[in-house]
């Protein structure tokens, strides 16, 4: 409950530590005192990627206890602070789908091709939750949306990178069409989609 105030992380922190080594004070026996030490344990790894938006800091906040890695509340809140924290992540926790999104979410959705190097696994929950939300922006703000465009070249890029190029191709192509359409032939994300699509089309 206590790691869901998060307006004075730093001073929750130290009441925790506190608290904390009083309890382990009172335990005294050192066989007694492992379920105190795990809880600190974990609030010190929580608080850490909590304040530190460093790539590794999943990695530097259970350095001494990798079971940490598979908690899910720590690795979304480390996920949310950058989401190459996936890169420390429990082989468990990298098949769910809620892990999976929230390193997208935390990339903007504009890198999550570096997802792929994850392996297939990894791979195939993206193209899923990019399929998803298509469908959903479709059905909520409709196929010309600028939203719904999003989506459309996330996934066109995302089926293109994992060599699914005719599944790709529909994709690219709607992308680059919206583009002409709403921002013109000379915009710079126009030009993008120009050369999307004659990549595609050459590796075809």
């Amino acid at each position: 409950i206590l790691l869901r105030f998060d307006e004075d992380v730093a001073s929750l922190h130290g009441l925790m530590h506190e608290f904390l080594g009083e309890k382990r004070c009172e335990v005294g026996k050192e066989e007694d005192s492992g379920d105190v030490d795990g809880v600190l344990a974990y609030f010190n790894a929580y608080h850490l990627v909590q304040t530190d938006g460093d790539y590794d800091a999943l990695k530097r906040a259970t350095a001494n206890d990798e079971s940490l890695r598979d908690e899910e509340e720590i690795v979304i809140v480390a996920l949310k602070m950058n989401g190459m924290a996936f890169k420390f992540c429990s082989e468990r926790l990298r098949e769910k789908e809620t892990i999976v999104r929230a390193a997208m979410e935390s990339f903007d959705y504009d890198e999550i091709q570096g997802l792929l190097q994850f392996g297939d696994g990894v791979s195939t929950t993206v193209e899923r939750i990019l399929r998803k939300d298509l469908k959903d922006k479709e059905e909520r703000l409709g196929a010309d949306h600028w939203d719904t465009l999003v989506s459309v070249y996330n996934l066109g890029m995302m089926l293109y990178r994992r060599d699914k190029k005719d599944e790709a191709e529909p994709y690219v192509r709607r992308a680059l069409e919206a583009r002409e359409r709403t921002l013109g032939p000379d915009h710079l994300d126009t030009l993008s989609s120009v050369n999307n699509l004659g990549m595609l089309l050459q590796d075809q």
